[in-house]
């Protein structure tokens, strides 16, 4: 079905003289197999914390909004299937370590790292039968929380707003749209604390044309009185900091296994058939430091052909190394014996069959 959409693409909606450029080399039109999408697009894990799974096209089921960091993991990686059958390229999310952030309060170093886990390798194995691609995503990470953001109300658990009061006990407000809009079209909102069966207003926006979106002064002054504070991003800078260096340290260790992986395939595919290991490597054990084999899409341009890839650095030790397949182990590419024997086994004639 691709090629027939690239056959109809070149000659239905370019003209003759970019056709001909195409088919020659001399210009190349990227993702031409899919000329009924558009090529990518930035999402918000926003509206999937606020509403859920809602109203999706190519879903016949519905899920509220998520309470976990783990739900919120498996809402998102299925809206992100369902919206890869609309695009030829990437689909990229937003600052998801600050708005991860507040599912995160509270956990441990292990607990955040099995989130990051989750997240990207849910991410990266998502693959569909009936045509369907590798989902292709960016996820934008951030060292700290922006400034415009910080003063931003955040959605927690539940896709409610959130309220600190005066004891640092945490409670979730009811929203409320109301009529009146602002420049774009976009209703306003109030925001209120639910106790003992009364409900209280804590937070109403405004708009004027001066002084563009902002919140009632009267209702922010009773707030500051009362010792209360409506939760904003910028409350969760540890945790979005914490999940940064959790996301990275995920991704690097499994790029370093990755790079090992590789160096597997090439020394495999180039050595001589049934060529024995050479005797001065047996005694070449595996770090401690190397890590496991694990899964993760590899672009084949990162294969050498015939050696291990310098200056990859194995997880949890600063020396750089080399990864060579001598008994599945990374070694250190500085071996000399490890260089000559590898020399003679390339000069030496392939062994009788």
């Amino acid at each position: 079905a691709e090629l027939i959409l690239k056959q109809w693409g070149l000659e239905t909606i370019f003209s003759p003289d970019v056709k001909h450029a195409h088919d020659t080399g001399a210009i190349h039109l990227h993702d031409l197999g899919y000329p009924h999408r558009v090529y990518c697009s930035s999402h918000s894990i926003e509206y999937i914390k606020k509403y859920g799974l809602r109203d999706l096209s190519n879903l016949n089921t519905e899920s509220n909004p998520a309470r976990s960091a783990s739900v919120l993991t498996g809402h998102l990686n299925t809206f992100l299937a369902s919206m890869q059958a609309n695009y030829a390229g990437a689909l990229g999310i937003a600052y998801i370590n600050i708005f991860y952030a507040p599912y995160l309060v509270g956990m441990t170093e292990k607990q955040m790292h099995q989130v990051a886990q989750e997240l990207i390798f849910n991410g990266s194995q998502n693959a569909f039968s009936r045509g369907g691609q590798t989902l292709f995503l960016d996820f934008n990470i951030h060292t700290g929380v922006p400034t415009y953001l910080k003063t931003v109300p955040a959605i927690g658990p539940g896709g409610c707003y959130m309220l600190r009061k005066a004891d640092g006990t945490i409670i979730s407000l009811k929203e409320q749209l109301r009529n009146d809009t602002d420049n774009n079209g976009n209703h306003l909102m109030d925001l209120f604390a639910e106790e003992n069966g009364e409900s209280r207003l804590v937070l109403s926006e405004q708009y004027e044309e001066k002084l563009g979106l902002h919140y009632d002064p009267v209702v922010q002054k009773t707030l500051e009185d009362n010792g209360e504070h409506i939760m904003v991003y910028g409350d969760y800078i540890k945790e979005a900091q914490a999940f940064t260096s959790s996301l990275l340290k995920v991704w690097a260790k499994a790029t370093a296994a990755a790079a090992c992986s590789n160096s597997r395939i090439a020394t495999s595919t180039s050595a001589p058939r049934r060529s024995p290991i050479p005797p001065n490597t047996k005694s070449i054990k595996k770090p401690a430091s190397c890590p496991p084999r694990m899964a993760l899409p590899i672009s084949s341009s990162t294969v050498t052909k015939s050696r291990c890839r310098p200056a990859a650095v194995c997880a949890r030790r600063s020396t750089t190394t080399a990864c060579c397949a001598i008994r599945n182990a990374c070694v250190s590419a500085a071996s000399r014996t490890l260089r000559s024997t590898s020399r003679r086994r390339r000069s030496a004639p392939p062994a009788a069959a």
